[in-house]
């Protein structure tokens, strides 16, 4: 969406913090309906925001969300399986319903909140948790916008 290119940059970074910020802005405006300031979103998302900044996430013109891992997830043959995510921008009701089921949701929250992320990012449960510290940090971040 935004990658003007800045040649007081640090290295390997795309856009800057506030580029990043204002991106962020715009998912959360049109995603989540709860309008954060500026110092809400850095410290609510400072690892989405440093994915925005070095270009590992990406948001298009329609507002749609992709991010690269940076530690791509293996197979049992060693090769690539799993190397990026595009998410999902909503829980339908009768999805949720899917999501939900077999769990009471206010006994098993980490259950729910990783049903949730595995919905969201469309990642079966045995590969996020293969997922490096980094990136889940991130898909656990951006999801909450989506949920």
């Amino acid at each position: 969406m935004i990658t003007e290119q800045n040649e007081d940059l640090p290295e390997g970074h795309v856009v800057t913090e506030q580029m990043a910020v204002d991106s962020m802005k715009q998912i959360i405006e049109k995603w989540d309906e709860k309008v954060k300031d500026d110092e809400q979103v850095r410290e609510l998302y400072p690892d989405v925001l440093l994915a925005i900044q070095t270009g590992i996430f990406e948001i298009d013109e329609n507002l749609k969300s992709t991010y690269k891992l940076q530690v791509p997830v293996l197979n049992d043959k060693g090769e690539e399986s799993y190397t990026k995510v595009i998410f999902r921008t909503r829980i339908k009701p009768s999805e949720l319903a899917k999501v939900t089921k077999g769990i009471n949701v206010q006994k098993e929250q980490f259950q729910y909140l990783l049903n949730v992320l595995s919905f969201i990012t469309q990642l079966p449960i045995p590969i996020i948790d293969k997922l490096s510290k980094k990136d889940y940090r991130v898909l656990d971040q951006i999801s909450t916008i989506f949920s």
